[in-house]
C-alpha cells in the first residue's frame, strides 16, 4: 500500500486561462491556518496523492479525498447586495465587438446571461481580494486572509445567544 501525502492547489487568476493557473505544494496537514496563501490566490483545495514523485504538480494526476473548495474573500455578501454592487460591463469596443460568439448572442450579453443565472442560482457571493464577485456554493467554505471563516457562519452555541440576550438592557414601563 502506497502512502498517501496531502496537498494543497491554490488557484490564482490568469488572463489566458479562464479557469485560472494551479499552484501546488505539498503540506503536513489540512490546517488551513499554517499556509502560506499567495496574494493572488482566490480559492484552493486539499487533496491526497499516493504519488512518489517529487514535483507536486504530477500529484495533481491521481487526486483523491479532495476537499471542499476554501475561498478567500475579504467578505460575504448576499445576492442582492451582489447586484447593487456589480459594476456594469463597459460597452462593447473593436471590430469584433457585435460578433456573435455562441447562442446568437455578442460575448457581453452572454457574461450578463451567466451573471443573471449565477443571481438566481446563489444567495450568497464573496468578495474576493481584488474586488471581484465570486458565488459562493453550498459547500464552498468562505475565509478571510486571517484564515477566519466567513461562510458559513459557525453556529451559534445556546451559550453565546443566552450571554447576548443578558447584555440587551430590559425595558421598563411606567404604570399608568
Amino acid at each position: 500500500m502506497k502512502h498517501m501525502r496531502t496537498f494543497v492547489e491554490y488557484i490564482v487568476p490568469h488572463k489566458k486561462i479562464p479557469a485560472g493557473s494551479a499552484i501546488v505544494h505539498e503540506v503536513q496537514d489540512r490546517d488551513i491556518r499554517k499556509l502560506d496563501i499567495p496574494p493572488n490566490a482566490v480559492e484552493f483545495y486539499f487533496f491526497d496523492s499516493p504519488t512518489d514523485s517529487k514535483d507536486p504538480y504530477d500529484a495533481q494526476d491521481d487526486q483523491q479525498n479532495c476537499s471542499a473548495f476554501y475561498i478567500v474573500a475579504a467578505r460575504v455578501i448576499t445576492a442582492a447586495e451582489a447586484k447593487k454592487l456589480r459594476k456594469k460591463p463597459r460597452p462593447p469596443r473593436g471590430k469584433d465587438a457585435h460578433k456573435v460568439v455562441a447562442l446568437g448572442k455578442t460575448s457581453a450579453e452572454l457574461q450578463e446571461s451567466f451573471w443573471q443565472v449565477s443571481l438566481k442560482l446563489h444567495s450568497h457571493f464573496a468578495v474576493t481580494r481584488q474586488g471581484k464577485i465570486k458565488p459562493v456554493r453550498k459547500d464552498n467554505i468562505v475565509i478571510n486572509e486571517r484564515c477566519e471563516e466567513l461562510y458559513p457562519h459557525p453556529p451559534v452555541t445556546k451559550t453565546e445567544r443566552d450571554i447576548t440576550l443578558m447584555k440587551l438592557p430590559t425595558i421598563r414601563r411606567r404604570p399608568h
